[in-house]
């Protein structure tokens, strides 16, 4: 029996704005970007997730690995209504989407089960102290925005801190080797990097929103002291013997999941504050 829970939000993203928050376009921006990169990479979890299914003798490990794919699958879906809504407005979005994506492809097939359980590990070691900042600061980065696109963040970020311990745990039980993550971790760090650059490059090439808009300045409405504290963390959470189990979760979390259950408008602003 695992803890995760599958849930299941419904969008439609016809006419939305490429600044989606008009109170931080830079945060607009670098969302966008990450709703692009996101089903790529999470392809990438799932197929690996499913390569090593038959190799997982724990019965409550397996059964985690199935619904932490099962989740990652959903958010997938939730983001390529929203990528789709973007390709609507900018059809030339989805040459640069095919590339992120085609990116992903080539990196798995590229390596071995070994790195692939690593590569999916490393990132999903960053779901806490990154999410959890974000999510704590919502009233600032993501509630002033459009709902759907509020809703749809809030949602994913809830649930990648609710299964951020599932890639280390398979990564630990068929691989070990404590120290190969950190080993490739330039190599993963540098291959999303990439990724991430060239989605925001061609936005700025295509999308007139977006020129004037600088990406790095997504987070400069976190006070300076929490932006260093993620900055620290996220560092922490690529070493060795690192158990995300053990950081503090936001409490918001815990109100997301119990409204989701109640039967609550998830994509409602007063429901998601």
């Amino acid at each position: 029996m695992s803890n995760l829970n599958i849930r299941q939000l419904s969008y439609d993203f016809e006419g939305i704005d490429f600044v989606w928050n008009p109170q931080n376009p830079a945060f607009s921006y670098l969302a966008n970007v990450i709703s692009f990169q996101t089903i790529g990479f999470e392809k990438f979890i799932c197929k690996t997730v499913h390569e090593v299914l038959p190799l997982i003798e724990d019965h409550m490990l397996r059964a985690e690995a199935e619904d932490f794919a099962k989740q990652e699958m959903m958010h997938s879906k939730g983001h390529m209504t929203h990528v789709r809504g973007l390709i609507g407005r900018y059809p030339d979005l989805q040459d640069v989407f095919n590339e992120s994506v085609r990116d992903f492809e080539s990196k798995w097939a590229a390596h071995s089960t070994e790195y692939r359980l690593a590569y999916s590990a490393i990132v999903e070691g960053t779901s806490l102290p990154l999410y959890k900042i974000i999510i704590r600061h919502r009233e600032r980065l993501v509630l002033p925005g459009d709902a759907r696109v509020a809703s749809l963040l809030l949602w994913h970020f809830c649930e990648e801190i609710e299964h951020r311990s599932s890639a280390l745990k398979l990564y630990n039980a068929l691989v070990g080797k404590p120290f190969y993550r950190l080993r490739v971790f330039p190599d993963v760090g540098q291959h999303l990097a990439a990724n991430m650059m060239r989605i925001a490059d061609r936005f700025f090439r295509i999308v007139p929103e977006a020129a004037g808009i600088d990406m790095r300045q997504a987070m400069a409405d976190v006070p300076r002291l929490d932006r260093a504290r993620m900055t620290a963390s996220l560092f922490a959470s690529q070493l060795p013997f690192y158990n995300p189990s053990r950081g503090s979760v936001p409490d918001y979390c815990s109100i997301w999941q119990e409204r989701y259950e109640a039967g609550a408008d998830m994509t409602s602003k007063t429901v998601l504050s």
